[in-house]
């Protein structure tokens, strides 16, 4: 028996400033101020935005949005609790949009058809939750007032945007502080809480970018600090084929699998097909002409992952549930 996943394929406004540039704003999600969607009814585990897959899980069982990205529209920047995570310092996206994206510690995005593009910009600013602590601690004490009591203390909470080709080769990457408190003079200390816009380019073409958070204030089991941020306008050179290529649903059963899965598409068309682990590794890439493709998973660890499947027509993705 077939089990369906849903794919919520956002059909979002772009903005073209060139035949080859397109910057993703997010604005046609359809969310109202002060709205948000965290995946709680999104069971393809992903948004993809006029072909950009943003992964997200949400975890049905202690109902919580567990790892990758949010649509968000939340104005509030004086929550400083856990309550505030989709919240924007900057009370808005950027340039007074509405919606933007929230991320959480280790988030990827990837173009749905497979192809590496230059991926030029992105605007990058602090989540409220984060920066009100790093400026005036947590009030229950389980992170800290970034300088410490004198201001001295060399903190820090820095973004790097790793890319990475349509073969998982890595390119280069890109460190962006959203908190430097390093200075000797510590006037010049600063936390980010503007929409900063950060270039890309030195990563070269790419088809998935890894966003990673690092902080010093950290123990063993990882950073205290509010490991959530938000990004808006990404800005990156389209392909000839953009606005050919239909994405669709993909059918995948059984869902959750274990030894072996089978994928669904229209036709017979050869086509690429890729499955990808949530830190946006391939773990699968192989041709296949099928209508129905049979897959092999024994191998594959359980947990979450993404299948692609791209023909000269559509580009289909659907998530995965290994057991």
């Amino acid at each position: 028996m077939k089990v369906h996943f849903y794919t919520f394929l956002f059909l979002l406004a772009t903005v073209s400033l060139s035949a080859q540039e397109t910057i993703l704003d997010f604005e046609d999600a359809g969310l109202e101020v002060n709205q948000f969607d965290n995946g709680v009814n999104n069971d393809a585990g992903l948004f993809t935005f006029s072909g950009v897959n943003f992964p997200n899980v949400y975890d049905t069982d202690w109902d919580y949005w567990a790892a990758g990205w949010a649509v968000s529209a939340v104005q509030d920047s004086t929550d400083n609790t856990y309550a505030n995570i989709y919240s924007a310092y900057p009370f808005s996206g950027n340039n007074g949009s509405t919606t933007y994206l929230a991320g959480q510690y280790t988030s990827t995005l990837s173009f749905a058809d497979g192809l590496n593009r230059q991926v030029n910009s992105v605007a990058v600013t602090n989540s409220s939750f984060a920066l009100l602590i790093i400026r005036d601690g947590d009030p229950n004490g389980f992170s800290k007032t970034f300088g410490g009591d004198t201001g001295d203390d060399p903190d820090y909470f820095r973004l790097t945007i790793k890319g990475y080709d349509n073969q998982s080769n890595f390119t280069d990457s890109v460190d962006f502080y959203l908190a430097d408190y390093r200075f000797d003079d510590n006037s010049q200390d600063y936390i980010v809480n503007t929409w900063e816009t950060v270039d890309l380019s030195s990563l070269g073409e790419v088809n998935t970018l890894e966003f990673s958070l690092k902080s010093t204030d950290e123990n063993a089991f990882g950073i205290l600090t509010p490991a959530f941020y938000c990004i808006d306008d990404l800005n990156f050179e389209a392909t000839s084929s953009t606005n050919e290529v239909s994405y669709k649903q993909l059918d995948v059963y059984p869902n959750p699998a274990s030894s072996v899965v089978f994928l669904e598409k229209e036709n017979n068309l050869q086509s690429s097909v890729r499955i990808l682990d949530l830190n946006g590794s391939v773990v699968y890439n192989a041709i296949h002409s099928e209508e129905t493709i049979e897959l092999n998973t024994a191998r594959l660890s359980p947990g979450v992952y993404h299948v692609i499947v791209k023909d000269e027509k559509a580009s289909y993705s659907q998530k995965l549930i290994i057991q």
